[in-house]
């Protein structure tokens, strides 16, 4: 089965337990033979580091900025 994984974040590296939910659910559905594609927001320039690690769980890694928040844009 074809799944597109939407995350708020993306899975590694692994140091915030918020990435640990998208990691072992890709880590499970693609251990099942499950193609996966990810779509994810990231915060840190870091993250984009990261990209080669997915490799082994998503067959398409889109990773997009996160929008800076203000005050002003909670009213």
């Amino acid at each position: 089965m074809d799944i597109l994984l939407i995350s708020r974040c993306p899975p590694f590296p692994l140091y915030h337990g918020d990435r640990l939910i998208p990691y072992h659910l890709a880590r499970e559905l693609s251990s099942r033979g499950h193609r996966i594609d990810l779509l994810a927001f990231y915060q840190q320039p870091e993250d984009i580091a990261e990209i080669p690690r997915y490799e082994r769980f998503f067959n398409m890694v889109r990773l997009v900025r996160e929008p800076e928040r203000s005050l002003k844009s909670y009213r």
